[in-house]
């Protein structure tokens, strides 16, 4: 009994050390209801993908020749797919350049290259359930071409990067992979310059196609495609173009040629635009006033099984947004008069007018991530959300509580030190696992240590699971587990001070011996006691 307590006052008096250090980097925000699962994520500017346990412990690590080349996911064998950059980048930020397959062993057994002057990989790529890649190719046009093709001279730069979706099938076994199906965003343009040039005509008349010349604030770089994605029902490709603010959304029941063209498919269009939506002013069919998305990421549809499925949810940047810089997950139902087939009205923007902001944060400019990110939906009808731009990966609950919180540790320079600083630690995009995921299968999952150099001990995950084991020491609250009111023994306090597992002040009591918790949200929670000159530091978890 009498190591047993000392064993106690051990934990305590650690807890109350890791409480005292700042938590900068690492997991800063940890409840043990969302303990399960994996996030995998790769530093944008390293050439490691990590796997993490929700501790914010590494569980594996593939290491590849190349620096991030923005996306990764794992196939259901536990391999890598993972973009990297071909060195010197031919294009401009986000470059990639190649697509490799890296086994749990380390060993790349696949790579897909396109990485030249003309042509490069880049951004995102995408498993279609078939097995089969989709992924972004930039095209490079000269100027001359670009003028030929109906583009306003005024516009000019020394070239024009227009886009292709290619679907690569790959064969792992040898090696190698061939392109099956693609679509070309240069055969379905409009432009109202020059009547003497190809695609000329009304650009309201044609939504269905892409304005050559509007540019957004971009001459070179027109569209900036910076996500894929598929839906299997629908046989539907949808994209995100940063530069216009739009996404796209199109027909892949279409053949190579019939993608080429303005007609055949599915859904009788070719690979003309079968929806667009975010900013009407691109098709001449509304007014800045009119935008909805800002240089957004990470357009998908939401899949069967989860809250919203078959809605659209976008990453919305909110870079240059009318109210105010904010982030904001959105989720757009399109008007359709059957499963696929999207409605339009005669000179008008397609709908819906606005989207739903499923999540932002209550002081919106509190969450703001300039360019990458994303969001993915969870089983419990929360959502795993990427805020690219500073690195932090965190989890909301249905309500809408931020109930994990990751800050990424890795910038050019490697792991930084707990409690010091990173740079440039920008993610593109993380994922999450479930515990059950194939590729786990007969894989040793067992977590090691923080990634970050100099963690602080023990791990706040382990901290806060000492909850129930302190209890019986007497920690001067009861009960706890708590819910809505929770007494603090001995004397009146003086004082009584509630923190997150981040170490923010969330509420403060004077003179009581009686703390009232009805509006704290479920969690992990430290108390700070003034007691008869006394200061004690306690864990409180509130249920």
């Amino acid at each position: 009994m009498v190591k047993n307590a000392w064993y106690l006052l051990f934990i305590l008096l650690y807890s109350a050390n890791s409480f005292a250090q700042p938590r900068t980097m690492g997991l800063t925000q940890w409840e043990k209801d969302y303990a399960d699962g994996y996030i995998l994520f790769t530093p944008l500017t390293s050439k490691n993908t990590y796997l993490i346990d929700a501790c914010g412990k590494q569980v594996h690590t593939w290491t590849s020749a190349y620096t991030s080349g923005t996306f990764q996911t794992l196939l259901n064998d536990g391999s890598l797919l993972r973009a990297g950059i071909v060195a010197p980048p031919r294009f401009g930020l986000g470059s990639g350049g190649v697509i490799e397959k890296i086994d749990w062993s380390g060993n790349v057994t696949w790579t897909f290259k396109i990485a030249d002057s003309n042509q490069y990989l880049h951004h995102d790529f995408h498993i279609m359930p078939n097995g089969h890649i989709l992924a972004i190719v930039w095209e490079r046009k000269t100027t001359a071409e670009a003028i030929a093709h109906g583009r306003d001279p005024n516009l000019s730069t020394p070239s024009v990067w227009s886009e292709r979706i290619i679907e690569i099938e790959p064969f792992y076994d040898n090696d190698s992979a061939e392109i099956v199906w693609e679509w070309s965003a240069w055969d379905h343009v409009i432009q109202d310059y020059d009547n003497t040039k190809p695609n000329f005509g009304v650009v309201a008349n044609n939504p269905h196609r892409l304005n050559l010349n509007y540019t957004g604030d971009n001459y070179q770089d027109w569209l900036h495609i910076n996500s894929v994605s598929y839906n299997a029902a629908l046989d539907q490709i949808i994209v995100s173009a940063h530069s216009t603010s739009e996404i796209f959304i199109l027909d892949h029941t279409t053949n190579i040629i019939q993608s080429s063209g303005h007609g055949g498919g599915s859904y009788g269009k070719g690979g003309d635009l079968l929806y667009r939506w975010g900013n009407p002013a691109a098709y001449n069919r509304g007014t800045p006033a009119d935008q909805r998305l800002f240089r957004q990421h990470h357009a998908h549809w939401i899949p069967t099984g989860f809250d919203n499925a078959g809605k659209i949810m976008v990453f919305n940047n909110g870079w240059g947004r009318q109210s105010g810089n904010y982030s904001s997950i959105d989720i757009i139902e399109p008007p359709t008069s059957a499963p696929g087939v999207y409605s339009l009205l005669s000179s008008q923007p397609y709908g819906p007018v606005s989207a739903v902001e499923y999540y932002k944060n209550p002081t919106p400019s509190k969450f703001y991530s300039q360019v990458l990110s994303g969001a993915y939906s969870l089983p419990d009808g929360g959502l795993f959300i990427t805020a690219g731009t500073s690195g932090n990966l965190f989890r909301i609950d249905k309500n809408k509580n931020v109930v994990w919180n990751y800050i990424n540790p890795v910038d050019q320079n490697g792991a930084g030190k707990q409690g010091g600083t990173v740079q440039n630690n920008q993610v593109f995009r993380a994922e999450f696992y479930a515990a059950n995921f194939p590729g786990f299968s007969g894989k040793g999952l067992s977590a090691s240590v923080e990634i970050e150099t100099s963690p602080i001990q023990p791990a706040l995950c382990d901290v806060s699971n000492q909850t129930e084991a302190i209890q019986p020491l007497g920690t001067g609250l009861y009960p706890n587990p708590a819910e809505d009111l929770v007494v603090i023994s001995g004397t009146m306090a003086q004082k009584a001070t509630l923190y997150s597992t981040d170490g923010r002040k969330l509420m403060e009591f004077e003179n009581t011996t009686v703390l009232d918790l009805k509006t704290l949200a479920p969690g992990c929670y430290h108390v700070i006691v003034v007691q008869d000159a006394l200061v004690q530091q306690h864990t409180l978890l509130k249920q």
